[in-house]
């Protein structure tokens, strides 16, 4: 199972929020406060923390010592042993997911499918995000999720006086660890911009417009990412094939039109057999999974990649 981190920080925040809906000035988020919340995965692999989401927590107990945001991080684990490290770092345990969010100004949440958002956010019989969510309060999805659900959530956080913006990243294992996450942000604009000190940990966010948008950014990035890498992939047994020099190949080419962050981020690791996950495949089938329905959905069509990818 996944874990459940907050942080507490003294952020240099404005006094006044510029919201874009208007929201009462003590509903507002603190300005000393943001706590950070990372849901338990409802999957039965243990190794699961020890990739992205990991490193994506790391990411917080490492920085956010330091100006602007003074935090310590809290997990909550379903399992224990597997916030061991976490806490060898400096991290503390909470009791349960509504307890964290009900101490929280913020939660950033990361789980592997949609059903895991809906049922740690919307349902888990009270013990969900929302249930301990104040008023005002921000909820973060990080998930690649869907759409649809995106928009449910905003709606039930509005009905509840708190707010919600999915905000699904890129940029893989190296990119959480460094810092470098490409991070597609859809909700109110004036909650993504007060979320700015929070998201500058993980890497750059873009506002991409309301509720929703965020995820449907994703769903467009996985249909890039997974053709440069299918790309990748057959140009490089070809190459092998035809008798040349595959690094020599990748120098060729680096500098023209087929030089592309897949080939910088996996090439090497591709030539050089290098099977270390950085995380699951299931979540690229997942992810295919949601062109494949918002095709539908919009009429739009797509590459015959994605359903080679989805064969057995």
């Amino acid at each position: 199972m996944d874990s459940i981190a907050k942080a507490n920080h003294h952020s240099h925040l404005p006094n006044q929020i510029r919201f874009h809906q208007p929201i009462p000035d003590h509903y507002r988020p603190s300005r000393h406060w943001s706590n950070i919340l990372i849901p338990p995965h409802l999957s039965s692999r243990s190794d699961v923390i020890d990739h992205f989401k990991r490193k994506f927590y790391q990411r917080y107990i490492v920085r956010t010592p330091s100006p602007p945001l003074h935090s310590t991080v809290t997990v909550y684990a379903c399992s224990l042993s597997k916030a061991a490290a976490l806490q060898s770092q400096g991290a503390h345990l909470a009791s349960s997911p509504s307890e964290v969010a009900s101490r929280s100004d913020v939660v950033f949440t990361m789980v592997g499918h949609p059903s895991h958002v809906r049922s740690i956010v919307l349902e888990s019989q009270g013990r969900g995000i929302l249930a301990g969510l104040g008023p005002g309060r921000v909820m973060v999805d990080t998930t690649t999720s869907d759409p649809a659900l995106a928009r449910e959530i905003f709606g039930a956080a509005r009905a509840k006086e708190c707010w919600s913006v999915d905000s699904p990243v890129s940029g893989g294992d190296i990119g959480a660890r460094d810092g470098k996450l490409a991070i597609f942000a859809g909700g109110d604009e004036g909650v993504v911009d007060w979320l700015s000190p929070l998201y500058g940990v993980m890497g750059k966010v873009t506002y991409m417009g309301k509720a929703g948008c965020g995820q449907s950014c994703k769903i467009a990035n996985q249909i890039v990412v997974g053709a440069n890498l299918l790309g990748l992939s057959e140009g490089l047994v070809f190459t092998e094939k035809a008798g040349l020099d595959v690094r020599q190949f990748m120098n060729a080419v680096r500098g023209g039109a087929a030089g592309s962050m897949a080939l910088e981020l996996f090439g090497e690791r591709m030539i050089g057999r290098d099977f270390r996950p950085g995380g699951f495949a299931e979540y690229m089938v997942k992810d295919m999974d949601f062109v494949e329905e918002n095709e539908n959905e919009r009429g739009v069509p797509v590459l015959s990649f994605i359903y080679f990818l989805k064969r057995d």
